[in-house]
């Protein structure tokens, strides 16, 4: 009972039935616990308040709560929209400590991203199906680099110029991306036959033991590798694996290449080595015709396995160095040894591993002296070099 209504104005209290509570008779809600009123539930089915609601006066409850969701979505869409313009910025923290632990553990710095993902069940259909699938495979880590606009457009530039699928530099710095492309310059200027066939270049944490500043996968089973070929075609990945341990860190690419190495080059320059493997590989898949090699199907199936069975049987790479020592030794007047011929060029070429001499390295190598001397490389390096470009 309010005491304030004059006495000729009071009436009796109505309670909630919800909570008990008292209320007005003209109170359309329970002012403690929300509860709706007898008088607030004939408001609202009255003919003349109805008319209000259904010209759309006033929002139902289920109204509002459609437009309060489709806002909250808005809003969720702009967040992950921002988020992904500005790189997931929030996560670098996270992701800046996972690479000092890394680099903690390797004692080198590291890059967080995989080089070695593969995919199944996937039908694709073409070579652009293919290189799309693997550029996509990287697109999908980007977010654990560091990038600059200048390292997105030199990527762009060199997917672009050489025709390769994906260029992955993640935290290179800017000044060694540009140095690595004089390189790759060079070596597509001296065999510009070779552009096509390579589908990455991109940073991995190469075994701390390995001295190498990369190195060279021919072929990487990406897509269907385990899947019927009557099936599902598959695709294959041809790499340069850049070494975490130099490629992050200037001051190691700007010493000299080991004595072992052919002379006159520096680490960085020494990625000739391992694009020289790329050559040569590029000249094994020209020989079996093979030139989809990226996009195994059932009707080149056998070129591919052609292919790859030469590559590791060292079957034209023999026959090249067989070749390039035989017309050596015709061009020199004292009796030369296969040792020597290799010595030449230098201990790399002729280093052996398990007791054997590999003829990939041999070709590597001469490519290598080609590079860094032109006409003046090792007699044995130039006559290598002009027996691969028969086949190229």
């Amino acid at each position: 009972m309010n005491n304030n209504i004059p006495n000729n104005e009071q009436v009796n209290a109505y309670k909630c039935i919800r909570c008990g509570n008292e209320v007005a008779p003209h109170d359309v809600f329970c002012c403690k616990c929300g509860c709706i009123t007898t008088y607030g539930n004939s408001y609202v089915t009255w003919d003349n308040n109805k008319q209000i609601i259904d010209n759309g006066r006033i929002i139902k409850k289920k109204k509002r709560l459609f437009a309060q969701s489709v806002l909250c979505a808005l809003m969720v869409i702009a967040f992950v929209a921002i988020c992904f313009a500005k790189h997931l910025e929030f996560y670098y923290p996270i992701f800046k400590f996972e690479k000092i632990a890394l680099e903690k553990i390797n004692g080198y710095k590291s890059v967080l991203t995989e080089n070695d993902r593969t995919y199944y069940g996937k039908k694709v259909e073409s070579v652009e199906e293919a290189k799309e699938l693997i550029a996509e495979d990287y697109y999908t880590q980007e977010l654990k680099c560091k990038y600059t606009p200048d390292k997105d457009s030199l990527e762009e530039e060199i997917e672009k110029k050489y025709d390769i699928a994906a260029v992955h530099l993640c935290d290179i710095s800017d000044e060694t991306v540009k140095k690595m492309e004089t390189v790759l310059d060079r070596m597509y200027t001296l065999f510009p036959s070779i552009k096509g066939y390579l589908t990455n270049i991109s940073v991995d944490n190469l075994s701390r033991d390995y001295d190498g500043v990369a190195t060279f996968v021919a072929y990487y089973p990406f897509v269907n590798d385990t899947l019927s070929i009557n099936n599902f075609n598959k695709v294959y990945k041809t790499e340069i694996l850049l070494n975490s341990k130099y490629f992050l860190n200037d001051s190691l690419l700007k010493k000299d290449t080991p004595t072992k190495y052919v002379g006159g080059g520096t680490n960085l320059d020494s990625l000739a080595h391992y694009l020289g493997k790329y050559v040569a590989f590029t000249a094994v898949i020209k020989k079996h015709q093979a030139a989809e090699f990226i996009l195994e199907t059932s009707k080149n199936t056998e070129r591919i396995e052609q292919t790859i069975k030469d590559y590791q049987n060292d079957e034209l790479y023999q026959e090249i160095v067989k070749k390039s020592f035989l017309e050596y030794q015709s061009q020199t007047e004292e009796e030369v040894t296969f040792e020597k011929f290799l010595d030449s060029i230098s201990k790399k070429a002729g280093e052996k591993i398990d007791d054997h001499i590999s003829r990939e390295t041999i070709i590597a190598e001469a490519i290598y002296d080609y590079y860094l001397h032109n006409d003046k490389a090792a007699k044995a390096s130039l006559i290598i070099v002009n027996t691969l470009k028969e086949y190229l």
